[in-house]
C-alpha cells in the first residue's frame, strides 16, 4: 500500500495534504481507491508499456472464439439461403409475402397491417376517453379481431412475366 501511495504521489502530485485537513480526509478515503485504480491501468500494459494488454476480462463479451464462430456459421448459413431462394429485397412484387415461404398474404390481413397504426390511435382514444368521463378502471375494454391472427386461407404468389 505504502507503494503505491508513494507512486501515486509521485505521478499525480498529491503534496501538502497535511497543511488541509479536508484535503486529507478526502485523500484517506479516495487514496487508496485511486492508487488500486492507477496500478491496474499500468498493469494493462505490457512492458514497452505502449501496448495494450488484453486479458479475457477486459475483451467484449462478443469477443471470443465461440461467438465468432457461430457469426461466420450464421453468415455462411445466410448466403446460402440467398443464393437457394433468391434476394428478399430484390423481389419486385406489390403483394405482401412471407418471405421464406413466398406466400402472398390475403388482402384482408394487407388492408389490416396498413390501417395498423389508424386502429391503435383510435383504441388508444377509446380508452383516453373512457377513463376521463367514467374514471372506471374496472370496465373490460373489448379485444379487436385481427385478420392475420386468425388462420388463414394462403394463396401462391402470381407468375411474372407473360
Amino acid at each position: 500500500m505504502n507503494r503505491l501511495m508513494h507512486s501515486l504521489r509521485a505521478t499525480v502530485g498529491a503534496v501538502g495534504l497535511t497543511e488541509n485537513h479536508g484535503a486529507l480526509r478526502r485523500w484517506m478515503v479516495a487514496g487508496p481507491e485511486i492508487a488500486r485504480k492507477v496500478e491496474e491501468f499500468e498493469d494493462g500494459f505490457d512492458e514497452d508499456e505502449t501496448t495494450p494488454n488484453v486479458t479475457c476480462l477486459d475483451r467484449h463479451h462478443e469477443q471470443t472464439k465461440s461467438v465468432q464462430e457461430k457469426f461466420v456459421h450464421d453468415i455462411r448459413s445466410l448466403v446460402t439461403t440467398n443464393e437457394e431462394m433468391g434476394n428478399p429485397f430484390m423481389e419486385e412484387s406489390m403483394d405482401l409475402l412471407n418471405l421464406n415461404s413466398k406466400v402472398v398474404m390475403p388482402e384482408k390481413v394487407v388492408k389490416d397491417l396498413k390501417n395498423l397504426y389508424l386502429l391503435g390511435k383510435e383504441k388508444y382514444y377509446q380508452f383516453m376517453e373512457s377513463i376521463s368521463i367514467r374514471s372506471q378502471l374496472e370496465t373490460p375494454f373489448h379485444a379487436t379481431n385481427w385478420s392475420c391472427l386468425a388462420s388463414l386461407e394462403l394463396r401462391r404468389p402470381r407468375q411474372q412475366g407473360g
